[in-house]
């Protein structure tokens, strides 16, 4: 992890990242986990091939961002976000609950993607014309580099009135879909657009997914999760902006950890999901 920070830090240096989203508050959203109102999840990358192209563009050569499929919430809802927080938050208060929920778990169903096209995942956008099935296709790598029409499409659908949170490059979507073909085409066709270097990717976050995939908090992260992702974002935000020794920092954050309930979590985590 201190590697990885050092070489945002590098990053952020040649005016590619602001380390900004490090500090987003995370409190708000923790509670509404503990208070068992909403999933949540600690990383899946968004709009992976942009993001790569948009890299190559500012001269990071064979640059690669890979994501890992979330658990699901306490909800029994799937979806993915920036910055590890919920895709969307429903409040009781606002009225309706349940049928926004309704709503929200219809936009994951086999029967809404195929009447759209596939066009509820923009981030990566169906292409124009269906299979020979009439299945939507997706850009493969590939064309999502080179062709034209790609970037227009996105954006086409990026600011149409369709939005979802449904996406193919978590494959846990299409679980419950009847027609498992149907299923199984999308998880492949999220397989195309994976570069070699981001299917290597996957393998090895999946790897070291275990204390970041739980899907429900053990109870010592009630105690100490708040105080130590605060504390993690001050010393991600340190290092990434280039404040200070990065060995040095990076001691500080395990000598806290170690003393603030960082290896009660790991002990229960553990324990929760057996290696």
């Amino acid at each position: 992890m201190k590697e990885a920070l050092v070489e945002l830090a590098s990053w952020y240096e040649e005016g590619l990242i602001h380390p900004e989203s490090l500090t987003f508050g995370w409190n708000d959203w923790w509670n509404a986990y503990l208070r068992d109102s909403v999933g949540m999840w600690y990383h899946q990358p968004r709009r992976l091939s942009e993001m790569n192209t948009a890299l190559r563009q500012a001269g990071v050569a064979d640059a690669n961002m890979w994501p890992i499929a979330p658990p699901v919430g306490p909800k029994g809802l799937s979806g993915t976000a920036n910055e590890g927080q919920p895709w969307a938050t429903f409040f009781g208060k606002n009225g309706n609950l349940e049928l926004c929920i309704e709503i929200l778990n219809y936009t994951y169903t086999q029967e809404f993607f195929l009447a759209c096209g596939g066009r509820n995942d923009v981030y990566y956008p169906s292409q124009r014309t269906l299979n020979e099935k009439g299945w939507p296709k997706f850009y493969s790598y590939e064309e999502m580099l080179a062709d034209p029409n790609y970037e227009e499409r996105r954006t086409e659908v990026l600011y149409s009135m369709l939005y979802t949170g449904w996406c193919i490059e978590n494959p846990n979507m299409t679980n419950t879909w009847p027609d498992r073909e149907l299923a199984e085409y999308v998880k492949k066709q999220f397989q195309n657009t994976l570069s070699p270097a981001q299917v290597v990717g996957n393998e090895l976050a999946d790897t070291y997914a275990v204390t970041s995939s739980k899907p429900v908090p053990v109870p010592a992260d009630a105690k100490y999760f708040t105080r130590l992702q605060d504390k993690f974002r001050e010393i991600a935000s340190r290092i990434v902006s280039g404040r200070g020794d990065a060995d040095a920092t990076w001691n500080e954050w395990l000598d806290y950890y170690a003393k603030n309930g960082g290896p009660e979590i790991e002990k229960e985590v553990n324990e929760l999901f057996p290696l």
